[in-house]
Order: structure tokens, then sequence, then C-alpha cells
């Protein structure tokens, strides 16, 4: 077993564990030592460390990652892993709700799969597809994505997600009977087996709400907070219980449970921030890795030279040549280290600065989505006060309910959010207005939201805005900018200062 394969092993092993900083580590020093002859290994392990990023929320590497394995399949044509890795991308952009760029990339593999004949990549690309147009509400076209498979061959996990997704295009269409019958099915497979078991609690959820049963659809979201592990599962767990409370009018709970996606998100931002930096360190290690591969190679070959040297000259000299070149060798590998330290604390210093503004932003971040949480809350409040028949029939009491709704609409508080903003990140405010005139005001407001990774159903809270007018916006921001490279944009305006 050669050092690469030793390597590779010791990187699955910690990936089983969960362990995704460490399997980048042993996975990226592998690469180093992989023949470039075998690119279906060198393609798998590129592939797997895009998979680790992915996982730690750095989506800008995993993109980065998951574009080199690209390169690898499409110049070894390895049709499957072009495949594959499309559908990783898909993802990606379908987290950063790139709804858009994921159907593209979809559709890309969709065309690639044509060339083979293949029931697992068929039903891979179908259901990965379903699942952005069930997120646009566009459940036809997810419909005809999974009938395109319906008859095709499936494994045991793909069947289900394939009922998951089509179950949920039934709700979407309005036929929550038909989805019930499906995810009640599903809910008495043996769990151990269900590929998605969140997936079918939050879904069941969903169902109960629709058929007005707000008491089961609030048991179901619990039972899925006790089981998710996951803190973007939890996340999407703790807002629709908001929403159920609220609906019950019991809104002191709604308030708490609004306070907890704060929180989860403030979470996911301090995990994102750690998982960047240790990412960082993992570089910083692997360099030092492939330096002192370079540095024993080189010392090798000048070793070998003195030998061969000795054999023609008089033992002495060459004594006395090898101890100097020794000598030198050991000095410039002093400075080499020396060098190298130097260059690691002043990386280190940079990244405790860059952690230090990125802690400010996260507490602006978690203030942000604690004034629009409040204010979502206090509008349903309003509105749900605007129903009740007492309330109609009092004049005086209509105009107070009418008076609140005009607050809501006051962006004074916004307006010293973006100050507070500017003063932590002024480089990024001159950067937008320099490098792109075009852009106005609300324009760089809705940039300095993305920049604190705030996501776009969220922003259109804060603009009071539908989530597809606040797509849309983005959408022309983008135009403006120009922007059509292959990374998150909000990996994008991270780098832009």
């Amino acid at each position: 077993m050669d050092d690469s394969e030793k390597l590779i092993r010791s990187g699955v092993v910690q990936y089983n564990k969960g362990n995704y900083i460490k399997t980048i580590e042993f996975l990226t020093k592998a690469v180093v030592l992989i023949d470039k002859n075998d690119p279906k290994k060198l393609f798998t392990v590129k592939n797997t460390i895009g998979i680790c990023y992915g996982y730690l929320s750095n989506y800008g590497e995993a993109l980065s990652t998951y574009s080199e394995a690209m390169k690898i399949a499409e110049d070894n044509n390895l049709i499957e892993d072009q495949i594959n890795v499309m559908c990783n991308i898909g993802i990606l952009y379908s987290l950063e709700y790139d709804f858009k760029s994921a159907i593209d990339i979809y559709e890309k593999a969709i065309t690639t799969a044509n060339k083979i004949d293949s029931n697992y990549s068929k039903t891979l690309l179908a259901v990965n597809i379903s699942d952005v147009y069930n997120q646009l509400g566009d459940y036809k076209k997810a419909q005809f994505y999974l009938n395109s498979v319906k008859k095709l061959k499936k494994t045991k996990q793909f069947d289900q997600l394939w009922n998951i997704n089509y179950a949920e295009s039934l709700l979407i269409q309005g036929k929550v009977a038909e989805s019930y019958r499906i995810m009640k099915q599903l809910e008495l497979t043996n769990p151990v087996d269900l590929s998605c078991s969140i997936c079918v609690i939050e879904l069941l959820s969903k169902i109960y709400d629709a058929k007005n049963d707000i008491n089961m659809a609030i048991a179901y979201a619990n039972k899925g907070i006790a089981k998710a592990t996951d803190k973007s599962d939890k996340l999407n767990l703790y807002n629709h219980l908001s929403l159920l409370y609220a609906k019950k009018k019991e809104f002191d709970k709604a308030l708490k449970y609004k306070d907890s996606v704060i929180m989860t998100k403030d979470l996911v931002s301090v995990s994102i921030n750690r998982g960047l930096f240790e990412s960082n360190k993992v570089k910083l290690k692997v360099q030092e890795y492939q330096d002192e591969i370079k540095v024993k190679t080189e010392k090798q070959q000048k070793l070998l030279y003195l030998f061969i040297s000795s054999l023609f000259i008089v033992a002495i000299v060459c004594f006395l040549i090898y101890r100097g070149l020794n000598h030198k060798i050991a000095r410039q590998e002093q400075e080499k280290v020396i060098a190298g330290k130097q260059q690691q604390i002043i990386t280190l210093e940079l990244e405790g600065l860059k952690n230090n503004v990125a802690e400010k932003n996260r507490k602006l971040s978690a203030k942000a989505l604690y004034l629009s949480g409040r204010n979502e809350l206090i509008e349903e409040v309003m509105n749900s006060l605007s129903d009740i028949p007492e309330v109609i029939k009092n004049k005086q009491v209509l105009d107070y309910v009418k008076t609140l709704k005009s607050y809501l609409k006051s962006d004074e508080e916004w307006d010293d959010f973006i100050t507070y903003f500017e003063q932590v990140n002024p480089e990024f405010i001159k950067t937008l207005t320099s490098n792109f005139p075009d852009l106005n005001s609300a324009d760089i407001r809705f940039l300095c939201y993305i920049y604190m990774n705030l996501d776009v159903k969220e922003i259109g809270n804060i603009y009071n805005i539908t989530y597809n007018a606040a797509v849309k916006r983005l959408r022309r921001i983008k135009e403006k900018m120009k922007f059509d490279k292959e990374m998150s944009f909000h990996e994008y305006l991270v780098t832009l200062h």
C-alpha cells in the first residue's frame, strides 16, 4: 500500500466519524502523492473534499474543488462522474437559493446522462431537480421530472426520496389527502431504512397544517426537532413552529420559537466562521507537507550527487566538500523554516482580524434577524386583531392598529443599523461604490445583508416584500455587477475587500 492510499484510508475513517476538517487534511495530502495516471482515484478524492467543504458550509471552496473534479472527469471522459459532480454543484446552488443556476446545471447533467443508459443517474437527477421545482412552488415541473423516471427500477433509498418529493408536489398542488396517504405509508417504514426521516416528519407537519390540524402539526414539528442533528433542519422546524403557534394565536410561544430561529442562525454563522478558519489552517498544514516533500526530494538529489562525485575525488576532499554542502543545506532549511513560521504568524494575525470583523458582523446579522422576526410577528398580531368582529366595529381601535402598522414601515431603525454596518465594514461599502457605480443606495443596502450571510427570504422580510420580489431584486443587482463567476455570491462579496 503506497502513502497516498494510506492517507485516503485515514481520510475515509475521519469522514465516517463526521470529522470533515481532518478528512480534508488527509485527502488534500493524498492529492499531492496520487499518480496522475489514475484520474478515477484523483476525481474521487477531489469530489469527496468538495463534499466535506459543503458540510462545513464553505460553499466557495466546495464549488472551486467541484470545478477541479469536473475538469478531471471531462478530460478523461468519466461520464457518470461528471453527472455526480454536477449534482453536487446543483445542491450547492440550492443551498444558496440560486435556483436558476441549480436548474441550469441539472439540465446540463440530464443532457450528459442521455449519453449513457443508467437508471441510477436518471433517477438521481430527477429527484434533485424536482426538489428545486418544489421549493419554487412549481408542482407541474416537479411531477414532470418525477414521472419521467416513475417506471425505472430504483434503489430503496431513491424510491423513498421519489415518494417524498412526489408527495410534496401533491401538497403544493392542493391534493392534501393523496400527499397524506403517501407520507403515512413512508412513516410506517422502519426508520433505519429511511434515508430522510427528518424530511418525512417535516412534510407530515406541513400536511397536518394544510388539514388545519395545528396540534398534530406542532407535535410532528417537535418530534422533528428532537431527532434533528443538523442545524439547518432545526432552523426550518423552529421557523415552522413559530408560524404554527401564531396561527393558534399563542403569540408568546410564536415569539419564543422565532428567538430560537435567530439563536440557531447565530450558531450556524459561528460554525461557518470556525469552519472557514479551520480550513485555512488545513491549507497551511498541507503547504508545509508539500514543502517537506520538496525539501526531502531536493536533499536526496543533492546527496546522490555528492555520492557520485566522491567516486572521482580524494576521500578527504570529498569529506570536506560534503560537510560544507551539508551545513549549507542545513542553513537553507533553517532559513526556510524561519520564513515559513513568520508567514504563518502573519497569516494567523490576519485571520484574527478577519474573525474580529466576522464576530461583529455576526452580531449585526443576529440583530437584523431579530428586527425582521419581531416586525413579522407584530404584523401577524395586527392582522389577527383586524379579523376580530368586535375590533372591526370599533373605529378607534382600528385607527390604533393602522398607526401601529405604519410604524412597522419606518426605516429609522434600519438606517441606524446600516450606519453601524458601515463603521464595521468601511472598505466593503467603499469598494462597492467605486467598482460598481451603477448601484444605488437601495442596492448597496441589499448587498450588506447578503454580505452578512442572510438568505433571500430573510432579506425579503426586512424589506416587507415577497420572496419572489426579493429574488428578482437580487437578480437585477447581479446584472448591474455583471456577476457570472463560478462561486457563491456571498463568497464573492467577502473577497471584494
